[in-house]
């Protein structure tokens, strides 16, 4: 594996959006299976989301999504970082998400900001 990829990436990975930024595309395009993950809680925060009317999809999107990337769980190590990893805000998903990028050595792949700018892990847009 090489990207994990944050809840709005993976969305915008699925549906296809220009949203994902042209470096993260170039990269996620040219990218072997297997080399794109996400963090089982990003499942959750979409569905969550989808709940909220913030987003839409339809009952087989989630299932579909976890077949085309690699679904890392939170494990007893994860979870340790995540409690411990120093975040500009408290977000619980942020935190999972950029622990088990830290956990597995891979490149996040987000638009936000106050992850990319912590320097906590290698992050592309």
């Amino acid at each position: 594996m090489k990207f994990l990829v944050d809840t709005h990436a993976a969305f915008w990975l699925a549906i296809g959006s220009k949203k994902l930024g042209p470096r993260a595309q170039r990269k996620l395009r040219s990218a072997k299976p297997g080399d794109v993950a996400t963090s089982d809680i990003t499942l959750f925060e979409l569905a969550v989301l989808e709940g909220r009317g913030r987003i839409s999809f339809d009952r087989a999107f989630l299932r579909d999504l976890a077949q085309r990337l690699v679904v890392l769980p939170i494990d007893p190590e994860v979870a340790s970082v995540a409690a411990s990893v120093a975040m500009p805000q408290g977000d619980p998903f942020d935190r999972i998400i950029v622990a088990t990028a830290l956990h597995h050595g891979l490149t996040l792949v987000t638009k936000d900001e106050h992850i990319s700018k912590s320097g906590l892990v290698p992050t592309i847009w």
